[in-house]
């Protein structure tokens, strides 16, 4: 694996620092103290809080107090400074470790809201030099299904209660029909909408399309079409276990997908693929998804994702390998001079199939706390 893929990419870079963090506890509380500053909802959704052990009395938590509140934060190049000094084991990362700062990055991965405080941070450029460190310590030793094709065995993981046995064929035509229509009527409303949109607070409402940019409205914000996704198992356990972003739960069921015998899966092991994926096969989301991706980006423009009917046309399934989704995952990807697109609601090792697949029956996992695994029911 090249280590630039562990550094071009929000998901990378976090990766790196996350993993970073482990090494360095001093690097860990200013990534922690410089990362609520940067985070959007410092103050809102997003809060500091000081525990004391029993029977503290006053004076001891007010002193407490003081002394955090003027306690100095660490600046961005004081992480920078610390980040380049961490000590890299010879023998590169414990594994354990750099599957937990790949499920951190996959779970705080956001397509729809602005990034937290600490991707903010790993993205900015004082912190390149010292990324690129970590990244080409870790690039010989990451697990080699991080840069691999799709695995034969796939698994399909399911959420509260969800049966993709129960899924309809996908109907690509339909889904590229349903995708012009919402774009159409997005685009009408927004020259509906140009000042009649909430001032504060997340607006629900289906219809409401504004011209403003930074407005609070969401929408759709995945790029991929209705469907069986499926991963590969990891020593035994369905990948998309972990490497889910938002799964929210401790109980999930796993269903082994019968991989047709001479599947044709396009492989994106690059963000330049899905890119030229694009290029080739664009479909226009611009006024559905302009403000959710504005909040993840900043970018403010013409989106397009791939036309997934058309590219049904040569493909049954398509994978995105580890590296790629940690390369170009939350970021904006360059299409032409005038579009840009987003690999959107992804995750590592995912393969999104474009035609009919057999589901097997499911298999129950418990997510055990004690060993923060998941186990076989």
């Amino acid at each position: 694996m090249h280590p630039e893929l562990l550094t071009i990419g929000p998901r990378g870079r976090r990766l790196c620092l996350s993993l970073a963090c482990v090494l360095d506890e001093a690097l860990r509380l200013a990534v922690f103290d410089r990362g609520y500053e940067l985070d959007p909802g410092k103050g809102t959704s997003l809060h500091r809080a000081m525990a004391f052990s029993p029977g503290s009395t006053q004076e001891e938590m007010d002193a407490a107090r003081a002394a955090e509140a003027a306690r100095a934060i660490p600046t961005v190049g004081d992480v920078a400074r610390l980040l380049e000094q961490v000590d890299l084991p010879a023998g590169g990362a414990a594994p354990t470790r750099v599957a937990e700062a790949l499920v951190e990055s996959v779970s705080t991965a956001m397509y729809w809201q602005a990034p937290h405080g600490e991707d903010i941070l790993a993205g900015h450029q004082e912190l390149d030099h010292g990324l690129a460190r970590i990244a080409t310590w870790l690039a010989p030793h990451v697990p080699d299904w991080w840069i691999a094709p799709m695995a034969p065995e796939q698994w399909a993981v399911s959420w509260w209660g969800h049966d993709p046995r129960e899924g309809k064929s996908p109907n690509l035509a339909e889904w590229r029909k349903q995708t012009l229509a919402e774009e159409h009527r997005a685009a009408t409303l927004r020259r509906k909408n140009r000042v009649e949109y909430p001032k504060e607070g997340w607006s629900p409402t289906p219809g409401l399309r504004p011209a403003e940019i930074d407005a609070p409205i969401s929408g759709e914000w995945w790029s991929f079409p209705d469907g069986v996704d499926s991963t590969r198992a990891i020593d035994g356990v369905p990948a998309g276990l972990d490497l889910t972003e938002d799964a929210g739960d401790d109980q999930a069921r796993a269903f082994e997908v019968q991989v047709p015998a001479g599947a044709r899966v396009l492989e994106i092991d690059h963000p330049q693929v899905w890119a030229d994926l694009c290029r080739s096969h664009p479909l226009e989301v611009t006024d559905s998804r302009r403000h959710d991706w504005y909040r993840v980006t900043g970018r403010d423009g013409r989106w397009v994702i791939p036309d997934w009917a058309a590219v049904a046309e040569r493909h049954d399934a398509v994978h995105l390998t580890t590296a790629a989704y940690l390369a170009g995952a939350t970021r904006p990807l360059p299409v032409d001079d005038h579009s840009a697109t987003m690999i959107a609601g992804w995750g590592p090792d995912a393969t999104h199939w474009l035609t009919s697949v057999q589901v097997g029956a499911p298999r129950a996992w418990t997510f055990d706390q004690d060993t923060d695994r998941w186990l076989p029911n």
